[in-house]
């Protein structure tokens, strides 16, 4: 099992205004996608399930339209599970991991409001990133990746497939991606959006009375359980002392 270890930091984000080359599917074209997924029913709060993410209920996903653009991305289907069916539409802005370029995500929503989107990503490297079917592809495999909730429940499908490049050519997206305003923490490292932590810790409290100038850092732990791996986040807060340089006893006469 692997553990994946992540620091979470402060960054500045630089916004790039850009155009770039467009693909555009129309309902009843012969582009349209239909992708295998599963969905887990009821998914257990501290993700148990997702470590055989295959043992799910097959599901199915048709895409009847979509458009790319380097910066941007629309989708409208509909989820086929064998309980019901419900369409999304959705949309929202690519944008770049912090920690490599062989992975853009995107922050999308559902204005149907039938799902949450938990991930949307696009990577050209899933044995290197986090992949819930993990194992299940090559190196050279450019995978669409689509997590998504269903409102008001714990159904969560899974959709990690490969597309034709003759369909949708997913490694074009990352001619530019250098060019890609950086994403937040939770569109990259999706679990904690649904997940709770099945270990939380802290240490180095700060001191309720400091004597001398400087400063005190408090650390916070999460372990989440993703399937594939443990991974552990820390975040560092650091607070900044103002006291004395030293202190003396005795009287002053």
């Amino acid at each position: 099992m692997r553990t994946i270890k992540i620091t979470v930091s402060t960054l500045l984000a630089i916004f790039i205004l850009m155009m770039g080359t467009l693909v555009h599917a129309n309902v009843g074209s012969a582009s349209q996608l239909t992708l295998q997924g599963t969905t887990i029913f009821d998914l257990d709060e501290y993700g148990k399930q997702l470590e055989d993410v295959s043992a799910g209920s097959q599901t199915e996903i048709y895409i009847d339209d979509y458009f790319f653009s380097d910066s941007s991305v629309k989708l409208h289907g509909t989820v086929f599970t064998a309980k019901d069916e419900k369409t999304f539409n959705l949309e929202g802005t690519l944008k770049k991991a912090d920690y490599t370029n062989t992975l853009i995500v995107g922050n999308l929503v559902d204005t149907s409001g039938n799902y949450d989107v938990i991930f949307f990503g696009i990577d050209s490297a899933p044995n290197s990133n986090i992949t819930l079917n993990y194992g299940q592809y090559s190196d050279n495999d450019t995978l669409l990746k689509l997590y998504l909730l269903e409102k008001g429940t714990r159904n969560f499908t899974v959709v990690e497939s490969t597309i034709d490049n003759s369909t949708l050519n997913l490694s074009e997206q990352f001619n530019n991606v250098s060019e890609l305003n950086q994403g937040e923490y939770t569109d990259i490292f999706w679990f904690s959006k649904i997940l709770n932590p099945i270990k939380s810790s802290e240490s180095s409290p700060i001191a309720k009375f400091a004597v001398t100038s400087g400063v005190s850092d408090k650390t916070y732990s999460l372990s989440y359980a993703i399937g594939v791996g443990t991974v552990n986040e820390e975040m560092v807060v650091r607070t900044y002392v103002e006291g004395p340089t030293s202190i003396s006893s005795g009287l002053t006469p």
